[in-house]
């Protein structure tokens, strides 16, 4: 076995990318869904211009996509977490 191969994971690849791929839109639906309700609720404390159709379309695309990013920088933060505590210590860091 060459050492290119032995390198490879099990999640790297073109499955990884079509699971994120769905992972993404679920989120995209669902972070949709509750900025669409989200604007519906706050419609009557906004002021006159924020209710115009182009402020409504960019209030309901802008925000599950910057949802998409925080919820990914989060999973990021918390799978590295996870990583550091379950790496083994050398003894060079007990020092």
């Amino acid at each position: 076995m060459s050492e290119s191969s032995a390198r490879i994971r099990p999640n790297d690849g073109c499955g990884y990318l079509i699971g994120i791929f769905l992972v993404t839109c679920l989120l995209f639906i669902m972070n949709g869904m509750m900025a669409g309700v989200l604007f519906v609720r706050l419609r009557p404390l906004l002021p006159e211009w924020a209710n115009r159709a182009r402020y409504a379309q960019i209030f309901i695309l802008a925000v599950p996509i910057g949802l998409i990013l925080l919820e990914w920088f989060v999973w990021d933060w918390f799978l590295d977490r996870l990583r550091r505590r379950r790496a083994p210590t050398t003894p060079a860091q007990n020092e």
